[in-house]
């Protein structure tokens, strides 16, 4: 018995030895997006531990949104994938600038695109938006309104 319970013991201890890594890629300011919560966020970056640039697209939309790593900048599609499959949640908080803070976790699986492990993505996110005005209709011309959303600045942060 007390055999079992060393072994039970050493067990957690490894799990809380193990330390869990974070990778921060940060999103380029300037990004116009229809939503803030359904827009392809691309050219993230972070550093490697040997000083590389690492490069990832973060395609937020629904059920759908993932992280795709990729080998160089503009890869599409990535060479694996994190995703999301219904997990992302967001949340969001007016920021004293007017704008606006956008934050998302998932658990995400890379489903068949590498053995990796499960990870969580964070995301945050601060934007504005405005109203862009344009001159629309076919056969009679009136004036319409849009809203957009300009991303100010951005982290997409995945631990394992």
């Amino acid at each position: 018995m007390r055999t079992l319970a060393a072994f039970t013991v050493l067990l957690a201890l490894s799990g809380i030895a193990a330390a869990q890594t974070t990778t921060t890629y940060t999103m380029p300011d300037g990004l116009i997006c229809q939503t803030v919560e359904g827009c392809y966020y691309h050219n993230l970056t972070a550093s490697a531990p040997d000083g590389s640039t690492l490069w990832g697209l973060f395609e937020a939309g629904g059920y759908w949104t993932q992280f795709d790593y990729q080998a160089f900048q503009g890869q599409n599609p990535g060479y694996k994938a994190l995703y999301c499959n219904g997990t992302a949640v967001w949340a969001t908080a007016t920021m004293d600038n007017g704008g606006t803070q956008y934050v998302m976790d998932c658990q995400a699986t890379p489903d068949g695109t590498s053995s990796d492990p499960q990870a969580k993505v964070h995301a945050e996110i601060e934007a504005h938006s405005f109203v862009v005005t344009y001159v629309c209709g076919v056969k009679v011309r009136t004036i319409c309104h849009q809203t957009k959303w300009a991303v100010d600045a951005g982290t997409l942060a995945i631990t394992r």
